[in-house]
């Protein structure tokens, strides 16, 4: 790319490389967006892009770096949240899953996903209460995949917990009695 100015020449370089990502070229895409970081130093987007396309290669090694950059230079958002938890949780680094499904939360509530994937985190780490809280969060924002867990995995934790409503001498269970 020919340009005079180092500013012209990197978004040059990243417009490029977003073609690159479109045409399913990701080394390609990664080689401008490395050049675009290199002519103007917080190019915070940039990091984002490469971070998606070094997961399409399955280098998630690179993936985490660059989505860990982006949430330091542009601050946590919980797209990245997500996209960390996930490949924590690829590595088995648990703690650093939850603790990033819980900041996607912190930002957005209503993230059903985050409440799901952060109660399988759980229950692979054998917090089955957290777990079923979480799969019982996410059911109620209308994440249907929670609902087979929620009947799995948590009929038993629900009879003592405080999910349940007693009318007289009768227990009902409305998350379970839900027809999906």
């Amino acid at each position: 790319i020919q340009a005079k100015e180092p500013g012209l020449k990197s978004t040059l370089l990243y417009y490029r490389g977003n073609t690159h990502t479109k045409l399913q070229e990701p080394i390609l895409a990664i080689q401008d967006y490395n050049q675009s970081i290199l002519l103007v130093n917080k190019a915070v987007t940039i990091f984002y892009h490469k971070a998606y396309n070094h997961y399409k290669l399955k280098q998630y090694d690179q993936s985490i770096i660059n989505y860990e950059t982006y949430n330091k230079l542009a601050g946590p958002s919980s797209d990245v949240c997500i996209k960390l938890g996930f490949l924590y949780s690829g590595n088995e680094w648990y703690e650093k899953a939850i603790n990033m499904y819980s900041q996607a939360i912190e930002i957005n509530p209503s993230l059903k996903e985050a409440y799901f994937l952060r109660g399988q985190i759980y229950l692979n780490t054998l917090q089955r209460e957290k777990a079923c809280d979480d799969f019982i969060k996410a059911d109620q924002l209308g994440y249907e995949k929670s609902y087979k867990y929620i009947q799995k995995y948590c009929e038993s934790a629900l009879l003592n917990r405080e999910h349940n409503f007693q009318i007289g001498n009768f227990f009902i269970f409305p998350i379970l009695e839900k027809k999906h």
